[in-house]
């Protein structure tokens, strides 16, 4: 496929015209629209839709919180959901500064984005990258998200469902004595304190954190526990 007629989506206009000038410089004949709310800009791919037309490619922030009026989709997500209710056929890209590793896992479970790209490292050329490799029917995901999701499915790989419960528990446990109990074998006998205390020293080890309470935000960043 070649994208032809692309609709850009995000609340400040330096993201705005950047991506509008890095596309025109890469493709000089590309049909680009611009908007600032996802409500326009869902109104605008739906009523191409209808006329038979289509847009090829969406670019979307997540977040838009400048905004100080109502609208009735407020976030990248509800707009990618409403696409998809409508099963309107368009490639998605998310441009986002939320560089949170379970934020990213949900999008890319709940949405499967064709590209993911980081405000953080954005540049021109991710965005040329992300449209060639969408056009050869295959996603794109910036480096930084690479490097998570990997470390990720890494840590999935080490941890158990005890392992997690110990996470759960750690802004509630003042010690290890009041985690004894609660976290149980698969036949349901208890783990010693011994064993708890252990397993949170490999856990600090496999997350690098220098405490608990590291232990447990590092936990929340990468998505183990919500």
């Amino acid at each position: 496929m070649k994208i032809e007629n692309v609709i850009i989506v995000d609340d400040h206009d330096l993201i705005l015209h950047g991506i509008e000038n890095a596309l025109l410089q890469f493709r000089p004949e590309i049909n680009i629209t611009l908007k600032k709310n996802c409500d326009d800009a869902f109104n605008q791919i739906k009523n191409v839709f209808k006329l038979n037309n289509k847009f090829d490619l969406l670019i979307t922030d997540l977040s838009f919180d400048d905004l100080n009026y109502s609208v009735n989709l407020k976030s990248g997500e509800e707009l990618i959901q409403e696409i998809r209710n409508q099963n309107i056929p368009i490639k998605i890209i998310v441009t986002t500064r939320h560089n949170e590793t379970g934020k990213i896992v949900t999008i890319i479970d709940n949405f499967e984005p064709d590209g993911y790209i980081l405000k953080s490292n954005y540049s021109s050329l991710e965005i040329c990258q992300a449209i060639e490799h969408i056009e050869q029917y295959s996603k794109f995901y910036s480096h930084e998200v690479h490097i998570k999701l990997r470390n990720r499915i890494m840590v999935d790989k080490e941890i158990d469902n005890a392992d997690i419960v110990i996470l759960k528990l750690l802004p509630e446990a003042e010690t290890v004595d009041s985690m004894v109990g609660k976290v149980l074998k698969p036949g349901g006998r208890p783990f010693s304190k011994r064993t708890i205390e252990y397993r949170l020293e490999k856990l600090k080890d496999k997350l690098e954190a220098v405490n608990n309470t590291d232990l447990f935000l590092k936990a929340k960043e990468l998505g183990i526990i919500k």
